[in-house]
């Protein structure tokens, strides 16, 4: 009876010890991770120095960038199931000029954020959206149609009101101008247009370039004069014409004709 004791007296140390192990292992995996993707950030977010000439800047941009792809490769294989890595991973692709790929990182970051709707990620979700825009032959995510981005734009906006990438993405999704989208799933109101107008008026006081401050600008006005794609032209007709003239001078002319709503 005594050795049955002892015997299971002397397992139940090792199995404390093993759990102690399987814990620092966990917190090593933890820390190692971070600093991959510290670093990775670090290295995206270096500038080349301005004495470089053009080549080396370019060679010393591209140099780091690969190195935080590398970076974040290695923190995904630690854990996988953490968005941080993939986040890094698309702003990493992104800098590089690799928007299918950084699409794609992005939308695995915001599959992978704790929450649905937290900060961490509407901020996967708004690159997701920008990435996704921009690169029409990227694969869409299964939330790529009209309802769900009403909700995620919402949503996203509510999480990062004052980021420009979120007011546009809901500005873009209420008015239903941009071709990217999906097609729409239901008429857009009044309020809604109104609305993606307010957003588009203050992406342009937050825009640098002159030219995306105008174009901005130029879908604010539309919006809220209720012109919408598909209107006897393209989205693309409409902010040619809104920059040729202006909005309200081509519904006059009848260039472009408002969407009853």
């Amino acid at each position: 009876m005594a050795d049955t004791t002892s015997e299971e007296r002397r397992q139940a140390k090792v199995a404390a010890s093993m759990g102690s192990i399987s814990r620092a292992g966990a917190a090593d995996t933890t820390a190692e991770y971070d600093r991959l993707v510290s670093q990775a950030v670090e290295l995206v977010n270096t500038p080349a120095l301005d004495f470089l000439s053009a080549k080396e800047r370019k060679l010393f941009l591209e140099k780091n960038l690969k190195k935080a792809e590398s970076q974040c490769r290695r923190a995904i294989e630690l854990d996988p199931a953490r968005p941080a890595a993939y986040y890094a991973l698309g702003c990493a692709q992104n800098a590089s000029a690799d928007g299918m790929a950084a699409a794609a990182s992005f939308v695995k970051a915001m599959e992978f954020a704790r929450e649905e709707f937290s900060t961490e990620w509407a901020n996967a979700a708004m690159h997701a959206f920008a990435t996704l825009m921009a690169n029409a032959s990227a694969p869409r995510p299964a939330w790529w149609a009209d309802a769900q981005l009403l909700v995620y734009s919402e949503r996203a906006l509510t999480a990062l009101p004052e980021a420009t990438l979120t007011l546009l993405w809901r500005a873009q999704v209420l008015s239903g101008l941009p071709l990217a989208l999906p097609p729409l799933a239901t008429q857009r109101s009044a309020e809604q247009l109104r609305t993606a107008a307010t957003h588009y008026t203050a992406v342009a006081k937050l825009l640098i370039s002159k030219e995306e401050k105008r174009a901005a600008s130029c879908l604010a006005a539309l919006a809220e004069l209720g012109v919408v794609a598909g209107a006897f032209v393209s989205a693309i007709d409409l902010v040619g014409i809104a920059a040729e003239g202006g909005p309200e001078e081509a519904v006059a002319a009848g260039l472009i004709v408002p969407v009853p709503h």
